[in-house]
């Protein structure tokens, strides 16, 4: 089997900004990080992407954030050996 490499992690913001009205302010979608790494980084051609472990945390324009799921992973191509990017993107459409 060949080997694929290590992963790279992209952020991939779709900002299909998302907002919430309160009487103060409207609070929107600023940015995403990933605050941890999946398990495996490492993989050999035919695998399939694992993401477990893989935190993503969205950041808010009130500062407040909070880790999010429903994001979801482009780029990935198991049949292909070498370094590859994967691009983590996340949206809401409710803050």
């Amino acid at each position: 089997m060949k080997k694929l490499g290590t992963l790279i992690l992209a952020i991939g913001l779709v900002l299909g900004f998302s907002s919430c009205k309160t009487e103060t302010e409207e609070v929107t979608l600023e940015k995403i990080e990933i605050t941890a790494q999946p398990s495996k980084t490492e993989y050999f051609v035919g695998e399939e992407l694992d993401t477990t472990g893989l935190e993503v945390t969205a950041t808010y324009s009130d500062e407040s954030s909070k880790v999010v799921t429903g994001w979801i992973t482009s780029g990935y191509d198991k049949t292909k050996a070498g370094e590859q990017t994967v691009t983590v993107s996340y949206t809401e459409t409710e803050v």
